[in-house]
């Protein structure tokens, strides 16, 4: 049975007519959802070394603009030097914790997405501001701004792929998914959130598997956004 922390939900996984039989996901799937683990968004000025490169618009909180501004830390002893990001919303600069993507910088398709949205939508109580892609090994590593209301606190959580909103339960409703297309070797899988009052934001991944004889298949949405499973 779920706990107040673990609870399960089903999505409805048919694919498209053309997809072989053997190659797709059975029609229900059950989802196992955890708490997604916040870090703290501090206050915090950028150090007098810091060089200031770039400010982008990033979306508005509650009707006021806020602004993104990219800063490079200078490396120490030989090192290299890193890129920092603050989110300036009204007069206060919260520091993003962890190192920001050249990406970024660049503005690269991918590298930042604002998204604007409230979970649950009639209670406003958490809001993702967007993502902003990270330094990391590879593309598509992005952490996300987001703000609770219950706290008056700004968060941040990473997560590898791209963000979309789909009422994928054509419940009128969209859910907020993230697509990982795989990595190195790591498979591509799709992962789920939804916000539960007194727990808070929840993720479930639909994860890779494999067919009898061993050939690995991984989650993927397909036409329609149903979730299928692809063949490597």
């Amino acid at each position: 049975m779920p706990t107040n922390t673990e609870t399960t939900s089903t999505v409805d996984s048919s694919s498209a007519a053309e997809q072989k039989q053997d190659d797709v996901l059975p029609e229900i799937i059950q989802l196992q959802y955890t708490p997604v683990q916040l870090t703290d968004v501090p206050i915090q000025q950028p150090q007098d070394d810091w060089s200031q490169l770039k400010s982008v618009p990033f979306g508005a909180f509650k009707g006021t603009p806020v602004v993104l501004d990219i800063y490079e830390e200078p490396g120490e002893d030989g090192s290299r030097s890193m890129l920092r990001g603050y989110i300036k919303v009204s007069d206060k600069s919260y520091l993003i914790p962890d190192e920001l993507s050249s990406s970024v910088l660049e503005e690269k398709d991918g590298s930042l997405y604002v998204l604007e949205r409230y979970f649950p939508v009639s209670g406003k109580q958490f809001y993702i501001l967007g993502g902003v892609e990270l330094f990391s090994n590879g593309p598509g590593r992005v952490g996300y701004l987001t703000y609770q209301e219950e706290h008056d606190k700004w968060s941040f959580f990473d997560v590898w792929g791209k963000p979309s909103f789909q009422d994928l339960d054509s419940n009128n409703e969209a859910e907020f998914i993230i697509e990982f297309p795989g990595l190195h070797l790591h498979f591509s899988d799709v992962v789920f959130f939804r916000f539960v009052p007194d727990v808070g934001l929840m993720s479930a991944t639909a994860k890779p598997s494999e067919h009898a004889d061993g050939r690995p298949m991984f989650a993927d949405l397909g036409r329609g956004g149903k979730l299928i499973k692809i063949v490597q």
